[in-house]
């Protein structure tokens, strides 16, 4: 494994710690069965339970009237904003916090381009139907 210093982008760019595979490393058949295994630990919240677009997201909706930042009543506004802007911030925050059904809305939206729109039915649960790249 190595561990790397990166600048991470966000809102504002950030610097972070990065644990790594080494593929090139002599030892990396020892491991990587087990490494194959290693899965990201659990979320404390269920998908929908944010109530709103948080504050450090904001950059992501600027021009977005504040009604249209309720998870409840806008998640299928929300997830497509996020699928669109391809922010990894966003979309991280969108996978822990917004429902099948919001990705499902965002997919059936007109005008989404073809790889975008099999990333949102892939995150509403939908792989079978993902477009395949040229």
């Amino acid at each position: 494994m190595r561990v790397e210093k990166r600048s991470l982008p966000g809102r504002r760019a950030h610097d972070a710690v990065v644990i790594c595979a080494d593929y090139t490393s002599p030892g990396w058949s020892r491991i990587a069965g087990e490494l194959a295994r290693v899965q990201p630990p659990r979320a404390d919240s269920a998908p929908g339970s944010a109530s709103r677009v948080p504050a450090r997201l904001s950059y992501l909706f600027w021009d977005t009237a504040d009604s249209q930042k309720d998870v409840g009543r806008a998640g299928g506004y929300i997830a497509r904003r996020l699928l669109q802007t391809a922010d990894p911030e966003g979309l991280a925050w969108g996978v822990e916090h917004l429902t099948r059904h919001d990705w499902a809305h965002a997919a059936a939206t007109r005008g989404m381009a073809p790889r975008v729109r099999a990333l949102a039915r892939n995150l509403a649960g939908g792989g079978e139907s993902i477009v395949k790249s040229p």
